[in-house]
C-alpha cells in the first residue's frame, strides 16, 4: 500500500494555546525569510526549499536553495545566489537536481565542491548530486537557458534560450538606438529548443548539446511527457495584451516539425504539472481579460488536458474561491490550495466530476504544497 507524503509551508496560522504570541518587532518583520518555492524528491526522503531573504550587508536579497533530508530534519545550503527565474528540479531518479545561479551577484555563489569554475560570459547548468554532495557544471556556451526539462533519465535534459545572438541584439539596438519599438517584433521575441546528453558523469563529464528546432514565441515552462515522447511548454509574451500569446503546446520529439496547440482560451496557463500515468496535463490557469464563460474572470482556476484526445477538464468542482497551488495525489486527483477570503486551506478533489472536499487543519494561511509518493509514510508540516 502506498501512501502520500504530503509536507506544506504555512504562512500563518492561529494558535490554539491560550498563550499570546509575542509582538513582531520592526528588525524581525524586515529579516524575514519568505519561502519561494519547495519540492519533495521522488522518493520523499528530501525536500528542496526555496528561500528568499534581505542581505543588509550586500545590499541585495539572498536567493539560497536548501536541502532537507525529511527524517532527520538535518539541512544543507547547496548555493546563496540561486537564479529564481527557473525553478529547481529533481531529476528522474531523484538523485540530481538541476539549477541555474545568478551571475549578477557580487558575492560568490556557494556551491558544493563543483568540477569546474565558470568562465566570464559563458552560460551553466548546474546539477547538484545529493549523494557525493558534489555540483557539476554544464556549460551551454552563450545560451541563456529560459526554460529546463529533464529528459527520460537522469542523463539527458531539455532547454529553451533565446535564439538570437548577441551580435543580432546589438546591431538591432544600435539601428533604434534609443527608440521605444513598442509592439514591434525583437530578434529575442524567438527561441530555439537544445538537448544535453550527458556520460559518465561520475568520473569525467561528457557531454553532447544538440539544436533540435527553432520556436516562433517566447517559452515560459518546459515539461517532457515520457508516454507520449512529447516536451509540452507554454508560450508567453513580453506584452500583455493578446490572449492568444499565452497558450501551451505540445511538440513531437519524433518529428520536431509537429507542433499542436493544447489550449485555445483567454487565459495564461502556468504550473505544469504530469498525472501518475503521464496522459493528463494539470495547469493552473490565470484570467487576462473577462471570458463570460464557465471560469471566473477575476480568479485561478485548475482544468486539466488529456494528451492523447485534447480533452479540456475543469476541476475544482463546487470550490468558488480562489486557487493558489496544487499539487498531483498518487491515487488520483489533486490536492488544492483554495483561497476563501483571507484563508488559504486544503482540499482534496478524487476527480473532475467528484466535489472538492476540505481537508480540517490549522487555520490561517497555507503558502505552499509540495507532494510525493512513498511507502506507508505520511507527513504534514
Amino acid at each position: 500500500m502506498k501512501c502520500y507524503l504530503l509536507v506544506l509551508v504555512v504562512a500563518y496560522f492561529h494558535c490554539f494555546s491560550t498563550e499570546t504570541l509575542p509582538k513582531l518587532t520592526i528588525d524581525e518583520f524586515l529579516n524575514s525569510t519568505q519561502y519561494k518555492s519547495l519540492s519533495l524528491s521522488p522518493d520523499a526522503d528530501y525536500l528542496l526549499v526555496h528561500s528568499l531573504r534581505p542581505a543588509w550587508e550586500s545590499n541585495r536579497y539572498e536567493e539560497a536553495l536548501w536541502l532537507y533530508r525529511t527524517e532527520t530534519t538535518q539541512k544543507k545550503l547547496i548555493t546563496n545566489q540561486l537564479y529564481p527565474n527557473i525553478k529547481p528540479k529533481w531529476s528522474p531518479s531523484g538523485a540530481w537536481i538541476y539549477y541555474l545561479v545568478d551571475e549578477s551577484s557580487q558575492t560568490d555563489p556557494v556551491n558544493i565542491n563543483e568540477r569546474s569554475r565558470p568562465v566570464k560570459n559563458e552560460k551553466y547548468i548546474h546539477l547538484y548530486n545529493i549523494i557525493s554532495e558534489e555540483t557539476l557544471l554544464i556549460e551551454v556556451g552563450n545560451h541563456n537557458p529560459l526554460a529546463i526539462a529533464w529528459g527520460n533519465d537522469d542523463n539527458s535534459l531539455y532547454f529553451i534560450s533565446i535564439a538570437s545572438s548577441q551580435e543580432d541584439n546589438k546591431v538591432n539596438q544600435n539601428e533604434w538606438k534609443d527608440v521605444v519599438q513598442y509592439r514591434q517584433r525583437k530578434p529575442t521575441d524567438s527561441t530555439t529548443l537544445h538537448r544535453i546528453d550527458i556520460k559518465n558523469k561520475t568520473h569525467k563529464i561528457s557531454v553532447k548539446i544538440t539544436t533540435l528546432t527553432n520556436i516562433d514565441f517566447l517559452v515560459g515552462e518546459l515539461l517532457l511527457v515520457p508516454a507520449e515522447n512529447k516536451l509540452v511548454f507554454t508560450s508567453v509574451s513580453t506584452l500583455v495584451e493578446n490572449s492568444h500569446d499565452f497558450e501551451i503546446y505540445a511538440l513531437d520529439l519524433r518529428n520536431v516539425s509537429l507542433l499542436s496547440r493544447l489550449t485555445d482560451n483567454k487565459m495564461i496557463e502556468q504550473n505544469l504539472q504530469l498525472s501518475p500515468d503521464g496522459k493528463h496535463l494539470f495547469f493552473v490557469i490565470s484570467p487576462i481579460e473577462p471570458t463570460g464563460g464557465k471560469h471566473n474572470g477575476t480568479q485561478n482556476a485548475l482544468d486539466s488536458v488529456d494528451l492523447t484526445t485534447g480533452v479540456t477538464e475543469h476541476w475544482g468542482k463546487g470550490f468558488n474561491g480562489n486557487i493558489m497551488g496544487y499539487t498531483i495525489r498518487s491515487q488520483g486527483g489533486v490536492y488544492i490550495l483554495g483561497q476563501l477570503g483571507v484563508n488559504v486551506q486544503i482540499y482534496v478533489q478524487q476527480s473532475s466530476s467528484k466535489f472538492v472536499m476540505l481537508q480540517h487543519g490549522w487555520e490561517g494561511t497555507y503558502q505552499l504544497i509540495s507532494s510525493a509518493t512513498s511507502p506507508h509514510s505520511l507527513s504534514i508540516a
